[in-house]
């Protein structure tokens, strides 16, 4: 009796040590796909997206990496689905392999897709436990198969070349990065609208060179690149920014720019004011020597602040045109009225006329051996 009571005993521990350590769910790595991109788009059903999926060759190996296409290393399949766990039910029909979301870099949006459309998406990854909330949104101008599957030698397989673009954040101009979870926080708090970066094919490869902007109930706006270099800078986003000028005959160029701002915000009647300040810092390149000729540069100095605050005023007259708060600044006044803050629910869509006074301060330094 007491052997068989053992016996039971030990066949009960090795179940329950298999459930605790995961061995209940796991699947041989030939029936698994691994997800590391997802693209979502207007689908040709009324009611339907097309979903595409993009996963690595399971075919690749540590040997064949250096001898595969770059175009080969990654697949793609599309379905057209009225949600995300429809589509996931179809891809895993498809491919008859279990999906893996635990590695979901990229996430993104065809441009012409409904905002409400999208936060639906959004809050099915949100609600979805197995996918990690740091994965990339961004905007597609263009096929979105296509720009999730770009063929580029820069990165091999397990490196993602999209994953790796956005990770990144000091190899590009302007941080334009917005993770999963910033999308979704933005779109549940009253008085800011979401944001991501659009990306488009060009000649030389794929860009980044705008953003998307999300109002609830609409389709997505698209800043024109000089409405996006004042949001860069009034958000400070700006990090390795560039500018030329011409101050009293000399041409220069400011390189390496870089922005920090602060703003002061008040809840009034008639809308949201906010007093901004830019502080911009960077290098100074030209055929002058500025330690010869110092109000030379404090004139250029102001020059690029005159320039730079004509731009912002430009993105927060823009913003107000159509109806929409990217920077935050109703969302920051909001917290200044008591109470305020506790009566909006999530997800209200709150929006106020911005006035916005900016005041830029652009330091310059010189380098070389002349400096």
């Amino acid at each position: 009796m007491r052997t068989t009571q053992r016996v039971w005993g030990l066949v009960l521990g090795l179940v329950a040590a298999g459930w605790l350590t995961g061995c209940g769910d796991a699947h041989a790595v030939e029936d698994r796909a691994l997800v590391i991109a997802v693209g979502v788009g207007p689908g040709t059903t009324a009611g339907e997206e097309s979903w595409t999926f993009v996963v690595p060759n399971i075919s690749i190996t540590a040997s064949s990496i250096s001898s595969l296409p770059p175009g080969d290393q990654v697949y793609s399949i599309t379905v057209q689905a009225p949600s995300w766990a429809i589509a996931l039910v179809a891809v895993q029909d498809r491919m008859s392999r279990d999906l893996f979301l635990g590695d979901l870099a990229v996430v993104a949006f065809d441009t012409r897709m409904p905002v409400d459309q999208v936060a639906m998406v959004m809050r099915s990854l949100d609600q979805d436990g197995l996918i990690p909330k740091s994965f990339w949104v961004i905007g597609a101008q263009g096929p979105v198969k296509r720009l999730l599957t770009w063929p580029t030698p820069q990165e091999v397989i397990p490196r993602y070349y999209l994953a790796a673009y956005f990770a990144c954040r000091t190899c590009h101009a302007v941080d334009w990065n917005t993770l999963g979870w910033e999308w979704w926080v933005r779109r549940l708090t009253p008085g800011v609208t979401p944001v991501a970066p659009v990306m488009t094919e060009t000649r030389s490869g794929l860009r980044v060179q705008t953003l998307a902007v999300y109002p609830p109930g609409r389709l997505p706006v698209t800043m024109p690149p000089e409405i996006a270099n004042g949001f860069a800078c009034l958000t400070g986003r700006l990090m390795k920014g560039a500018l030329t000028g011409n101050w009293r005959g000399v041409h220069f160029a400011i390189e390496r720019m870089r922005a920090a701002s602060s703003a002061s915000v008040r809840w009034e009647k008639s809308g949201v004011r906010a007093a901004v300040g830019v502080d911009i810092t960077g290098y100074l390149a030209t055929s002058r020597l500025p330690g010869a000729n110092q109000p030379w540069l404090r004139g250029a100095q102001q020059w690029a602040a005159r320039r730079i605050a004509a731009e912002c005023l430009a993105a927060v007259a823009w913003a107000n045109a159509h109806r929409t708060d990217p920077f935050g600044y109703t969302r920051d006044a909001i917290l200044t009225v008591p109470d305020l803050a506790q009566r909006l629910a999530p997800g209200t869509v709150l929006w106020r006329p911005l006035t916005v006074s900016v005041n830029v301060d652009v330091r310059l330094q010189s380098r070389g051996t002349v400096a």
